[in-house]
C-alpha cells in the first residue's frame, strides 16, 4: 500500500474498506465466504519485541469485504462476549489469506456496556501499550480500522480491556511486493446527489458512480471521503465494487445526521463504485487517490507498519504534551524522530483518541507548514471517547500538527510510516512514456520512449527537497516537456547537502528496449556493444553499470563488431557479409563520439588475390598500428582430406589472413592460416551456400597478447580451437582445441592436453583472450546439443596442458550459435555476451556470482560486448555527444 494525504488535508484511514461496522438495526449476517478460526484466552499478554515486518508496497482489496469474526452469532468459532482482560487469537489463514500477506486491513468493531479499549497486535510480539478502538457505552457500535500485523503463522491478536462483543471484517491485505501501488491526487468531488436539487437515493438501491476517465484502466481500489447527508432515518451505508453483494457497512448514522468517513474500497473492472443504504439519503464522494497497477518506472513509497508506539498523551506530565488542550490550541509532533526511516518518511499513520471533552468539538491533523484546514479527522462529544486512524503528510520539518476546537485531552499512537525508497529524494518521478532501466536513486541515466512527441513528467518531492527541471525551479506536479528524438531532460534534486542529478534521453524510433537487473554490485565501467545487428539499422551503444544508455549513435547499416580506440573514439564495422566479409571496398569505421567519420580501415589485396575486410575483429596496436582479418577466396584447392562429404579435389575455400598495418596504413606483416593447418585437422567445415566456397577455418577473433611480444591469440571456430601465433617467427606456439593431442598437425605446434574439463575442450569457440597464463573464451558449442558457456583455462607451456579453471553456462541451457564473447577484467570479474540468448549481457564477479545482466525486449542479439574502464570516457562527455547518426564514408 502506498498512501499519503494531500497537502493541507488528512485522510481518515489507510488502505482497504474502512469499516464494515454493525449497528443495532442491522441484523448479523452469515457471510458466504469462509470465516477465520478464532479462539479466546484470558492469560496475561506481556509486552514483547517489535514485529519484524518489511515495508508493505502493495494492497489487495478483498471483494466483497469478508467477515472473519462475529461473537454475537459465533462466526469464526467464538460465541459470546470476549471477557475483560482477555485476548482473541485469529487465524486468518483459515479465511484464505495468502501466505505472502504481511498485514491485514481489519475493521474492528466493539459493542460494550462500559467504556474500554481494544488493542490489535501480532501475537508473538506481545501487546503494546496502545489502543486501536475505544468503545462507547450502551452497546453503541464503535468501529475503527487497524493495520493488523500478522505473525509468521498468519495469526493476529485482539486484546479487550472490558467485556465486549467483537465484530472483525477483513477488507484486504498488504504484501511486501505486488501488482498495485497507490497514486494520490488532489481531492476531486466525483459525486454529490444534492446538486441541482437532486432526489435522494432511495432505500435499498445501489447507486452507481462511474470513475472511468478519472482513474486509469486497471485501477483496483479507490481512496475517498464518503459522506451521508439528510438520511431519512437511522441506518448504515456501504461502499463496494459494483456487481458485488456486500454484507457489511462503512458508515452508521442517526436520522437527519450528516456523517463522513474515509474509505478505501475495491471498484469493479469497468471502474465503477457503488453505494447502498437501508434508508433514503444523499451521498457525497470526494476522491483522494486510487490503487493502480504498479507504475512502469519510478520510486513509490511503502508503508512500514508499527505495532504501536505512543507519541503523546496530554493526560500525563510526559513530553511532548504535558497538559490538556485548550480551545483553539495547535500543538506539534515529530513522529518519526529517532527512526531509521526518518529521512525518507513522507507521511505517518496515527491513531488519535479524544477523551474528557468539556463539550462537542473536533480535531484536525495536518502538516505544520500549512494553515489549519477546514476539515476534521475526529469529532467528539462530552462524556465519551472518540477514536480515528489517520494518514497525515509531514511538514518540511517532518512535523504534524493537532488542532482542537474544544478543551480536550488527546492520546496519539504511531501505527505506520510512509517512506520513499532509501536514498530517493522523491516519492514519485515518472514519465507517461515507457522509461528504462528500472529506477534506482543511485542510477543517473535513463531512456524515455517519447515517440517524437511531448511527454509528461510527474514529480512529487520528499519534504525539504527542492527541484529543477532543465535548470528551471519547479515545485512538483505534472510538467509537459518536448519529446523530440535525442532530447535530454535533466532533473536536479537537492535536500540539505545532498544533490541528485538524473538524465532522461528521448530515444529515437527503433532504439532497442533494454531491461537491466542488478543482483549484485558490478565493477564501475561502461558496456560497449552494437544492438540490432540483423535486419534494418543498428545502434552503437554505451551503457552504464545500471543499464542506462548514456551514449548512442544510429548507424546507417547493421553492424557486427565494435571496439574502443585508446583515444576514446569508436571503431565499428558494418555487417560485410552473411558469415564473413565479402565487400572489397568496405571496412571498419572510426568515428568520434559526435559521430564524425575519422578513418576507415580496409584490408589490402595481396598476390593478385582480393582480400575483403572481415567484420569479426579489429586490433589496435601501439604507435598507431592496427591489424585486420581478411577472408580471401582461393580456388583450385584439393579438399579431399577434409572430413565429411561433398568436397572435391578442385574446390574453393574462404581462407583466413591476418594483415598488420603501420600508422600510415601500409601492410607490414601478414599471416595466412592455411599455411599452418592441414585440412585433416578441421572438425567442422561448412559450405554455407550450394556451389559456394568452403568456410574451412572461420577465424572469428584476433587479440594481441599483453606481454609486449607482439604475438596474437587467434580463435578459429571451425577448427574448434584457439592458438597463439608468434609474430616474430610466424609459427604457432600452442593450440588449445577439442581435437586429441595425437591429431595431425601441419604446424608441428603442441596441442595442449585439456584437463579438468568434462566436455573435453571448446567447440565452435569465439573471442579467445590471453591474460597472463589464463585464456578466456566463449565456447559456443554449436550443433552439439549443449549450452554455450564462458570458460577459462590456465595454460602451462612446459607441461603442455590447459586446465579448466571455471565455466559458466548460458541462461536456460541455450546455444548462441555463431555469436558470443567473454571479456575479463583485472579484478577477476568478467562480462559475457550471449549473442541471441536473453539476457544477452551478463556480468559475474571473481567468484562467478551474477552481479548484472541486460536483456532486450522482446528479443534481439549482439555479436560482442566489451566492458571498458570508467576512465575511458566521462559521463558528461558521453551525454554531450549522444544521439544522432554516425557519419558514413
Amino acid at each position: 500500500m502506498i498512501l499519503r494525504s494531500m497537502r493541507g488535508r488528512a485522510l481518515f484511514v489507510v488502505g482497504a474498506v474502512l469499516a464494515t461496522s454493525i449497528v443495532a438495526i442491522v441484523q448479523p449476517v452469515t457471510p458466504a465466504t469462509a470465516a477465520a478460526a478464532a479462539s479466546v484466552s484470558c492469560a496475561p499478554t506481556p509486552a514483547g519485541p517489535d514485529a519484524d515486518v518489511p515495508p508493505l508496497a502493495s494492497f489487495t482489496a478483498q471483494e466483497p469485504p469478508q467477515r472473519l469474526v462475529d461473537t454475537r452469532i459465533g462466526t469464526g468459532g467464538v460465541t459470546g462476549r470476549v471477557g475483560a482482560g482477555c485476548t482473541m487469537r485469529i487465524d486468518a489463514s483459515a479465511a484464505g489469506v495468502p501466505t505472502a500477506a504481511e498485514a491485514l486491513a481489519l475493521s474492528v468493531t466493539a459493542l460494550a456496556t462500559e467504556r474500554g479499549y481494544l488493542t490489535v497486535f501480532p501475537c508473538a510480539s506481545g501487546r503494546p501499550e496502545t489502543s486501536n478502538v475505544n468503545a462507547r457505552t450502551n452497546q453503541m457500535p464503535t468501529p475503527n480500522l487497524a493495520i493488523a500485523l500478522l505473525d509468521d503463522d498468519g495469526t493476529v491478536c485482539i486484546f479487550s480491556q472490558k467485556a465486549a462483543h467483537l465484530v472483525v471484517d477483513m477488507t484486504g491485505w498488504w504484501t511486501a511486493d505486488g501488482a498495485t501501488r497507490f497514486r494520490s491526487i488532489s481531492p476531486e468531488r466525483v459525486e454529490d446527489t444534492r446538486l441541482g436539487g437532486g432526489a435522494a437515493v432511495p432505500a435499498e438501491t445501489s447507486h452507481e458512480i462511474d470513475l472511468s476517465g478519472i482513474v486509469p484502466a486497471g485501477t483496483s481500489a479507490v481512496v475517498a471521503n464518503l459522506t451521508v447527508a439528510r438520511p431519512a432515518g437511522p441506518g448504515y451505508v456501504t461502499a463496494f465494487p459494483c456487481g458485488a453483494t456486500p454484507a457489511s457497512s462503512n458508515l452508521n448514522f442517526l436520522a437527519g445526521e450528516a456523517r463522513a468517513v474515509a474509505i478505501t474500497v475495491g471498484i469493479s473492472n469497468d471502474l465503477k463504485l457503488c453505494t447502498r443504504s437501508n434508508v433514503a439519503h444523499h451521498v457525497v464522494v470526494d476522491l483522494m487517490g486510487f490503487y493502480e497497477p504498479t507504475p512502469q518506472f519510478g520510486p513509490t513509497a511503502s508503508l512500514t507498519p508499527v505495532a504501536g508506539t505512543r507519541l503523546a498523551d496530554s493526560r500525563t506530565a510526559a513530553a511532548p504534551w504535558t497538559s490538556r488542550f485548550a480551545a483553539g490550541t495547535v500543538r506539534s509532533l515529530r513522529p518519526t524522530a529517532g527512526r531509521a526511516d526518518d529521512s525518507q518518511a513522507t507521511a505517518v499513520v496515527v491513531n488519535t483518541v479524544a477523551t474528557g471533552a468539556s463539550g462537542p468539538g473536533h480535531v484536525s491533523i495536518f502538516p505544520c507548514d500549512v494553515d489549519v484546514p477546514s476539515t476534521s479527522v475526529l469529532n467528539f462529544t462530552a462524556g465519551e471517547e472518540a477514536t480515528n486512524l489517520a494518514v497525515v503528510d509531514l511538514s518540511a520539518d517532518g512535523e504534524i500538527c493537532f488542532y482542537a476546537s474544544t478543551p480536550v485531552d488527546l492520546v496519539v499512537d504511531l501505527f505506520g510510516v510512509m517512506a520513499a525508497p532509501s536514498g530517493s529524494l522523491v516519492e514519485h518521478l515518472r514519465f507517461d512514456a515507457h522509461t528504462w532501466p528500472a529506477y534506482s536513486p543511485a542510477a543517473t541515466d535513463y531512456a524515455v520512449e517519447c515517440d517524437d512527441a511531448p511527454v509528461d513528467l510527474e514529480l512529487d518531492p520528499l519534504v525539504g527537497t527542492t527541484m529543477r527541471v532543465n535548470n528551471v525551479p519547479v515545485s512538483g506536479g505534472t510538467i509537459r516537456l518536448p519529446g523530440d528524438d535525442d532530447r535530454l531532460t535533466t532533473v536536479s534534486l537537492r535536500r540539505g547537502s545532498t544533490t541528485q542529478m538524473y538524465y532522461f534521453r528521448c530515444v529515437p524510433d527503433g532504439f532497442p528496449r533494454l531491461e537491466a537487473n542488478r543482483p549484485g554490485t558490478p565493477t564501475p565501467g561502461w558496456y560497449l556493444t552494437l544492438t540490432g545487428m540483423t535486419g534494418g539499422g543498428s545502434f552503437a551503444v554505451i551503457l552504464d553499470e545500471y543499464g542506462g544508455p548514456v551514449w548512442y549513435k544510429r548507424l546507417d547499416r547493421s553492424g557486427t563488431d565494435i571496439e574502443r580506440r585508446s583515444d576514446g573514439r569508436i571503431v565499428w564495422v558494418p555487417n560485410l557479409g552473411s558469415r564473413y566479409g565479402v565487400e572489397p571496398d568496405a571496412g571498419y569505421r572510426a568515428i568520434s563520439l559526435y559521430g564524425t567519420l575519422v578513418d576507415e580501415y580496409i584490408s589490402y589485396d595481396e598476390g593478385g588475390v582480393e582480400h575483403p575486410t572481415d567484420h569479426h575483429d579489429f586490433v589496435e596496436l601501439p604507435n598507431g598500428r592496427y591489424a585486420l582479418i581478411s577472408y580471401p577466396i582461393v580456388s583450385g584447392v584439393d579438399l579431399t582430406a577434409l572430413p565429411g562429404n561433398g568436397w572435391t579435389a578442385n574446390d574453393t575455400i574462404a581462407d583466413n589472413v591476418i594483415q598488420e598495418f603501420d600508422a600510415n596504413g601500409n601492410v607490414v606483416w601478414s599471416w595466412t592460416l592455411s599455411d599452418h593447418f592441414g585440412y585433416d585437422e578441421v572438425p567442422y567445415p561448412v559450405r554455407w551456400d550450394a556451389g559456394g566456397p568452403v568456410d574451412v577455418w572461420h577465424m572469428n577473433a584476433l587479440t594481441a597478447t599483453d606481454d609486449g611480444s607482439g604475438d596474437y591469440i587467434v580463435t578459429a571456430r571451425h577448427l574448434d580451437a584457439a592458438f597463439r601465433v608468434d609474430r616474430a617467427t610466424d609459427q604457432i606456439d600452442w593450440i588449445l582445441g577439442a581435437l586429441p593431442v595425437s591429431a595431425p598437425q601441419l604446424s608441428g605446434a603442441p596441442r595442449l592436453q585439456i584437463l579438468n574439463d568434462p566436455l573435453g575442450g571448446p567447440r565452435r569457440p569465439h573471442h579467445a583472450q590471453l591474460n597472463g597464463d589464463v585464456v578466456t573464451l566463449f565456447d559456443n558449442r554449436t550443433d552439439m546439443g549443449q549450452a554455450s558457456r564462458a570458460v577459462a583455462y590456465r595454460i602451462d607451456t612446459v607441461a603442455e596442458t590447459a586446465t579448466l579453471l571455471w565455466s559458466v553456462s548460458a541462461p536456460s541451457g541455450q546455444t548462441a550459435f555463431g555469436l558470443g564473447s567473454v571479456d575479463p577484467a583485472g579484478d577477476g570479474s568478467f562480462v559475457v555476451g550471449w549473442g541471441p540468448v536473453q539476457p544477452m549481457i551478463q556480468e559475474f564477479d571473481a567468484n562467478r556470482n551474477l552481479v548484472f545482466e541486460v536483456r532486450q525486449l522482446p528479443g534481439g542479439q549482439i555479436y560482442r560486448v566489451l566492458k571498458e574502464p570508467k576512465a575511458a570516457w566521462s559521463a558528461s562527455q558521453l551525454r554531450a555527444s549522444a544521439g544522432g547518426i554516425a557519419e558514413a564514408p
